[in-house]
Order: C-alpha cells, then sequence, then structure tokens
C-alpha cells in the first residue's frame, strides 16, 4: 500500500503542476483577448462618434448624406447623449479591468459628449424684453391612436397659445376640437393630402389661431400623402409665415430614404420664403440632425435651445417606455427677427408627445 500511495500522490502532484501551467498559459492569453476585445470597442466608439459629429455637417446644401453612412450618421447624432453614456460604461469596465490606455482612449468622447449636456445653459446673456405681450406658438401632437385622450382637453387650454399647430389630426380629433374651442380660435386650416382624400389621416395638420390671416395658406404634400402647411399671419404690425411640418421619420434604415427625399423639400421650401419664419411641429429630427443643422444654416434658431440651453426630450414620454432613449424631436424654430424668451412642455397626456410651448419676441431694430 505503501508504494501504491506514494505513485498516487506523484500523479496528484503532477497532475497539479499541469493544470497551474495551464492556468498560467491562460491567464496570458485572456488577458491578451481582453486587450484586443478593448481596443477594438475603442476604436468602433471613435469611428462611430466622429460620423455622428461630422456627418450631419456633410452633403452640402443636401439634408446629410444618404445611404446607411448617412442613416449610421443620423443615428450616432439622435443617439448622442445615450452614445456617451454607453462610453462612459465602457471606460469604466476598461478601468476595473486595469485596461488604462483603452479606457483613456475614451475619456476625450466622454468628456466632449456629456460636459456640454451638462453644462447646458441659457443663452439669453441678458432678458429680453418685448414690446407688449409676446406670441405665444404651441404644438402638440394627437396622435391617431390616441382615440380617447380624457387629459388633452386641458392641456391645449394650458398651453392658451395664440397659434397651436396640432399634429396627426382625424375626423374624431377635429370634431372635439370644435367642440372644445367653440368661440376660440377663429382662423383655422387643415393641411389634408388633396391629391388623395381617401387616405389615411393621420397625417393632417391643423393650424388653429386667434392671430388673423395675411393671405392664402399653402399646402406642401410629401410624397402625395404627408401635407405639410404654410400660414401667412399677422402679429401686431407685423407679418411672418408660420409653417406647421411632420416629415417622416428616419428609422428604421428601410424608411431613411424616404424620410431624406422630405426633408429635401422641406428645405427648398424653407428657402423660397421671404417673410420672417416660425416652424412648428414634429421635426423627427434631433438638435444634433443634419436637417436641423440645415435649418440653421437658413437662418433659424431653435427656441428650446435659446431659452433652456439644451432641448428638451419630447418623445417617447409614456412613463417607463424606453425612457433611457428619449429624445427631442418637436421643435419651435424661428427666423432672426424673432428672439424667444420663454420655453416649457405642456401637461402630461396620453400621446407619447410632448406639447411644447414658446414665447417669441420680435427683436428691436
Amino acid at each position: 500500500m505503501g508504494p501504491r500511495r506514494r505513485c498516487g500522490n506523484r500523479a496528484c502532484a503532477r497532475r497539479a503542476a499541469a493544470d497551474r501551467r495551464s492556468v498560467q498559459r491562460s491567464v496570458p492569453h485572456r488577458r491578451r483577448l481582453e486587450h484586443v476585445t478593448a481596443w477594438c470597442l475603442a476604436t468602433l466608439a471613435w469611428l462611430l462618434w466622429l460620423l455622428g459629429l461630422v456627418g450631419p455637417r456633410l452633403g452640402g446644401s443636401d439634408p446629410g448624406l444618404q445611404g446607411p453612412i448617412g442613416f449610421v450618421s443620423e443615428t450616432v447624432a439622435a443617439m448622442w447623449v445615450q452614445v456617451g453614456l454607453l462610453t462612459t460604461m465602457l471606460a469604466i469596465l476598461a478601468l476595473v479591468r486595469r485596461l488604462w490606455w483603452p479606457a483613456l482612449t475614451l475619456a476625450p468622447i466622454v468628456l466632449f459628449t456629456l460636459l456640454p449636456e451638462v453644462c447646458a445653459r441659457s443663452r439669453l446673456d441678458e432678458p429680453l424684453r418685448g414690446d407688449g405681450r409676446p406670441l405665444r406658438v404651441a404644438t402638440v401632437s394627437l396622435e391617431m391612436e390616441n382615440v380617447d385622450d380624457p387629459l388633452m382637453e386641458a392641456c391645449l387650454r394650458e398651453l392658451d397659445a395664440d397659434v397651436l399647430v396640432l399634429l396627426e389630426v382625424t375626423k374624431p380629433w377635429a370634431t372635439r376640437l370644435e367642440q372644445w374651442f367653440l368661440g376660440d380660435y377663429p382662423h383655422r386650416w387643415l393641411a389634408a393630402a388633396t391629391e388623395n382624400p381617401d387616405a389615411r389621416e393621420e397625417l393632417q395638420i391643423a393650424v388653429l389661431s386667434r392671430l388673423p390671416a395675411a393671405g392664402d395658406c399653402e399646402v406642401v404634400n410629401l410624397g402625395k400623402l404627408n401635407s405639410q402647411i404654410r400660414v401667412p399671419l399677422r402679429w401686431r404690425d407685423h407679418v411672418f409665415a408660420l409653417y406647421g411640418i411632420h416629415p417622416r421619420k428616419p428609422w428604421p434604415y428601410a424608411v431613411y430614404a424616404r424620410a431624406w427625399r422630405d426633408r429635401k423639400q422641406l428645405l427648398d421650401w424653407f428657402a423660397r420664403e421671404r417673410l420672417p419664419i416660425v416652424v412648428a411641429g414634429d421635426f423627427n429630427a434631433t438638435p444634433r440632425s443634419a436637417f436641423v443643422h440645415r435649418l440653421h444654416l437658413l437662418g433659424l434658431a431653435n427656441a428650446s435651445e435659446a431659452v433652456c440651453g439644451c432641448a428638451p426630450v419630447t418623445w417617447p414620454m409614456h412613463p417607463g417606455l424606453l425612457s433611457p432613449f428619449r429624445v427631442a424631436i418637436d421643435h419651435v424654430m424661428h427666423s432672426e427677427e424673432f428672439a424667444a424668451i420663454a420655453f416649457r412642455k405642456g401637461l402630461a397626456t396620453n400621446s407619447v408627445h410632448s406639447s411644447i410651448y414658446a414665447e417669441l419676441t420680435w427683436r428691436k431694430q
């Protein structure tokens, strides 16, 4: 029994030594794999970040790039804050694994993405005081699927805007609006798809105004069905063009080309305008998108950014519904003749969009 025991002990010792050597060999291999993975993710993060930063500015006068590159650029620009948060998580994970250089490489993305959002403040260095009562503009997405919303009437009344731009108006919604605002908002226009009146109505836009018209309204159909509206309005001694817009969304990739054409058509429409402009609605575009960037180049400013420092998220607003991925796609923008002095979101409703409200004043010449 003694010799066998010694032989068994020697075999166990050999197996233990072999296991130690195997572990020693696997540790460097796993470490190399972690390094390679970390550098690949850091490289991918930099490529996406640069594409989201530069991509919306490419394409000349067009609303960004076309094809897959344009789609990726639009997506990264839309999820700018989320990309920054994801990069932060990767950097922290790299630090935990003591991958110092990959973590350091990700640090500039984190700083240049999140720091401006955290430090965002009002661009109004001095309070602007308008001459008399400001122009109050609000936009609300009623939604076709939002059939019975007991909160909507209170929201619209609380906004108490001079001009209401209402999106996704259907016949049932039109009937309710007529009942709610009987005797109020005497001037009303509806952007309907005149080329195909039997088409679905969820994309119709209504403009309810206490301001009188200064001319005939104009309706432009994007893709024959999606109607946008322009109404010249008179406010005090000034005449301006109010645009209600709702271009189609650029996600997923299958509809990106169609959304790109919608944006191109809208930009050409705005470029022909000779009056001061106010544009309100669901832009289906975030502040960093190529579309909004082109609007800035046309001389339009975002009321929310001027007042709040950055545009507050407006979609999707149902409690718990993709809350980490909420983005700002509803806007009120204006030409340089106006200045924004107030901006806020309206009361909560059953719509997945927040209503937004802006007060504008005429800049003194």
